[in-house]
């Protein structure tokens, strides 16, 4: 990298000052003397602090002045017209964005050629925004965010709360709860809270992102979580221990997040062990979850194990769940898609005649795909249908295949 004598003058030509040589540029723009020192090729740029930008001298529009602003970017702009990468640019910016991360942000969205660029360039800066400034940060993504924001990638407030949630998660944390709650003059929803625990999971606070998660379901916050994290705890917890995920799930207060979270633990538990998932899910309060939870089970067991699913069910026929566990798993899961002439059986195990009607007709409508034959011949000559309802059904099954 070329170095400056030191005996230079105070303003050089832009193009003899090392441009190219990336963190060099910042050192010389920012700290310019009447003897420059040499930049290191190596040494990093320090971040300045929000207390020193405040000993700026008044007047000052921050670490970089109108004239120095200009020469910048004219250099940035010079670089790019070099074939200079993206990529140096945007190292270039993040070190910038250590020393003043608004006026940074300016020349970010200057630079910038295209819209795919400018995201680029504006996620580096605000990462760094948010080291030094979370709120202001946050503020600006909200407010300017949704005209940058690409399809496809997360938006600047997500990569805000991300950045966050790894640095400084215990101030991310008691933002969203204040944003949530309509207090200090940010906003938030549901999605960002999501946002939070998933970065904090992601960051490996487990224990953090769950006694957040705790104290938000046991608060006035409870109606406004999604599902998610109560999903992505209770799964992180379940790779060491299924019980313990199943307790902690338990010892919350009843919401759809928990009821959810219950469900889909049900479903990870059928893939291991079905018969003890079911008789889980079979403890569990009527009004806590046991409908859904015992509805996934034993949907994944019929689908993995036709034969000891049937011998269960065909046991607990008189167990008051027996009736929609079967109709749910004929109608909605895939199971009768793929065994039509297994499932006519199950259907027969269906109490409630409404119940039955649409399932089988449902059953029939892939039978009669597979085996036409058989699949009328059952129709024709099943006695609890009405002689109407089989003359409709065959009528229907002539039709496209219902949803």
């Amino acid at each position: 990298m070329p170095t400056r004598p030191t005996s230079a003058p105070k303003r050089w030509p832009i193009w003899t000052c090392g441009l190219l040589a990336g963190a060099g540029v910042a050192v010389w723009f920012f700290s310019r003397t009447e003897t420059p020192p040499t930049p290191s090729a190596t040494a990093p740029l320090q971040a300045t602090t929000p207390a020193k930008r405040a000993a700026a001298p008044a007047g000052s529009t921050g670490l970089l002045s109108s004239s120095n602003r200009d020469d910048l970017l004219a250099a940035l702009r010079q670089k790019l017209a070099e074939a200079t990468t993206p990529n140096e640019i945007n190292d270039l910016l993040i070190q910038l964005a250590r020393l003043d991360p608004k006026q940074t942000m300016e020349l970010a969205l200057q630079i910038a050629r295209d819209d795919s660029e400018r995201y680029q360039f504006v996620v580096n800066v605000l990462r760094q925004w948010a080291e030094l400034d979370l709120a202001t940060a946050w503020r600006w993504a909200q407010q300017t965010g949704p005209s940058i924001d690409q399809s496809g990638f997360q938006t600047l407030t997500e990569e805000v709360v991300q950045r966050a949630a790894k640095s400084r998660p215990q101030e991310i944390v008691a933002m969203i709860e204040a944003a949530l709650l309509g207090q200090g003059g940010l906003k938030a929803d549901a999605r960002l809270a999501d946002e939070t625990i998933a970065a904090l999971l992601q960051n490996g606070q487990v224990d953090a992102a769950r006694s957040i998660l705790e104290r938000w379901a046991r608060s006035n916050m409870a109606e406004s979580l999604h599902n998610g994290p109560f999903e992505l705890i209770a799964l992180s917890l379940s790779q060491k221990s299924l019980a313990d995920a199943a307790t902690w799930l338990q010892s919350l207060p009843p919401s759809r997040g928990q009821v959810f979270g219950l469900a889909n633990l049900a479903g990870i538990w059928a893939s291991q062990d079905p018969a003890a998932a079911v008789e889980w899910s079979l403890r569990l309060p009527i009004q806590g979850g046991r409908g859904e939870a015992l509805e996934r089970a034993f949907s994944r067991w019929a689908e993995t194990d036709y034969a000891s699913a049937t011998r269960w069910i065909t046991a607990h026929e008189a167990e008051p769940e027996a009736d929609h566990l079967v109709s749910q798993l004929l109608l909605v899961s895939s199971f009768a898609q793929a065994h039509p002439a297994e499932s006519v059986a199950w259907a027969e195990l269906i109490r409630n005649d409404q119940s039955y009607d649409r399932a089988i007709e449902r059953i029939l409508h892939s039978w009669v795909s597979k085996d036409s034959a058989t699949a009328l011949q059952y129709l024709r000559n099943n006695s609890r249908l009405s002689a109407e309802r089989r003359q409709q059904i065959e009528l229907n099954l002539s039709l496209p295949k219902p949803d």
